[in-house]
């Protein structure tokens, strides 16, 4: 009865240590699966290296696991009391794993390089032409401003509303570079530039608007 009772212990111990090694496989598996992802955006790569950053802590506490787990076997099988296969085959796979998650993020860390790199120089050309922009728009605006007279007040307020639509587009391509600016490189632009031309423009609409209201009152 004694030597029942032991061999049902053993037992027991060798069924939890299949589910530990399975359920730290299948963790190494997700990790592995989620590293393998390409990054489509910048919030995308920020995510992934925060990722990578937090496999870096967690495989040192599933190594503890899987150090833990060998342990036990190897006591398993020095008092020859492994009852089955399944332990055994759940140990070979988790022997490799350390091995195979390395390589996964040595690999890893490459393809994200590439990906950030190729996202940050996309990012500096779409800033270096929304700068470039601004030198032709501030002459488009100044001829505005010295031209529009109230004799073509019907011409002036088309230019008013084109002139309102443009500045909605800027600042939506403006805060588009900003944002990915503050995710890539923890910094954004400040495009004084820009920021100059609506300080001077968007009073003179505001004018014309009154215009507007006086001429259809």
């Amino acid at each position: 009865r004694l030597e029942k009772t032991r061999q049902g212990v053993f037992k027991t111990i060798e069924s939890k240590l299949a589910v530990k090694g399975k359920t730290l496989i299948r963790r190494f598996e997700d990790i592995s699966k989620h590293l393998k992802q390409h990054q489509e955006n910048e919030a995308a790569v920020v995510a992934m290296e925060k990722f990578k950053s937090n496999v870096i802590i967690e495989r040192a506490h599933l190594n503890d696991g899987i150090y833990d787990t060998f342990d036990k076997v190897y006591f398993l099988i020095n008092s020859d009391h492994i009852s089955g296969d399944e332990l055994i085959k759940v140990t070979k796979q988790l022997h490799s794993w350390p091995y195979l998650l390395e390589l996964d993020m040595d690999a890893a860390d490459n393809n994200h390089r590439r990906e950030r790199n190729a996202m940050e120089d996309r990012l500096r050309d779409q800033r270096t032409r929304f700068e470039s922009q601004m030198e032709y728009h501030l002459e488009n605006i100044e001829k505005f401003m010295q031209n529009s007279k109230l004799t073509l007040y019907a011409t002036t307020m088309a230019d008013v509303e084109r002139f309102e639509q443009l500045i909605e587009q800027l600042d939506e391509e403006m805060d588009d570079i900003t944002a990915r600016e503050n995710m890539l490189f923890n910094f954004a632009s400040s495009f004084d530039q820009y920021v100059q031309i609506k300080d001077d423009l968007l009073p003179y609409l505001e004018m014309w608007h009154a215009v507007n209201r006086f001429m259809t009152e």
